[in-house]
């Protein structure tokens, strides 16, 4: 009869989603996992494989928990135009204080993408893939308060966010200045006022 586990394995997830965005997977060893879990090294492979298959695992929490709870302003039913705002200005907020210096793990693995692993590229094409639907639809939401819905092109601006935001995720990985993560909000703010134009 096997050993019962000494570990949840949802909080070793969490554990590791702070270890992974704060220093990347590379410079991330399995001896500091080891000890963050409060493990040895040989349940740690128990139980994930290796240290790659840890690092997708923890991406796929990631994006369940806390990017669920970052994207739902956009990916609620009926989201519209104030919701687009309300997800610039959340990242804004975290990024001057809790994420100030670490930003989003998926956007950060994004930037590590060329030197990982194959098995990472659909986590993150995903992650990408995501954000778009999200503003996709709460724009066609929003687009459908005008008499004329073509009145905005839906896919452009679109991809327009999607680029934005994950630059404002950029930004607070790179400690960016306050003024600098807010103007970025007041810009969006005031292009989709314009837009109602």
């Amino acid at each position: 009869m096997g050993r019962k586990k000494q570990y949840d394995r949802d909080e070793l997830l969490e554990k590791s989603v702070s270890i992974f965005r704060k220093n990347g997977y590379h410079a991330t060893n399995t001896d500091e996992l080891a000890d963050e879990f409060g493990i040895n090294k040989k349940s740690l492979y128990a139980e994930f494989g290796s240290k790659l298959n840890l690092f997708k695992n923890t991406l796929e929490y990631y994006e369940k928990t806390f990017l669920t709870q970052m994207l739902m302003p956009i990916e609620e039913k009926g989201a519209g135009a104030e919701g687009i705002k309300k997800v610039f200005n959340l990242i804004a907020e975290y990024g001057q204080k809790d994420l100030c210096g670490l930003g989003c793990l998926l956007c950060n693995t994004s930037a590590e993408r060329g030197s990982l692993d194959l098995c990472i590229g659909p986590v993150i094409d995903n992650y990408y893939k995501r954000i778009h639907r999200g503003f996709q639809n709460t724009l066609k939401n929003f687009a459908r308060s005008f008499d004329n819905e073509n009145h905005i092109d839906v896919q452009s601006i679109a991809q327009f966010l999607t680029t934005a935001l994950i630059g404002l995720a950029t930004s607070v990985r790179a400690k960016a200045p306050p003024q600098q993560l807010r103007g970025t909000c007041k810009f969006i703010e005031t292009y989709l006022d314009m837009l109602k134009e």
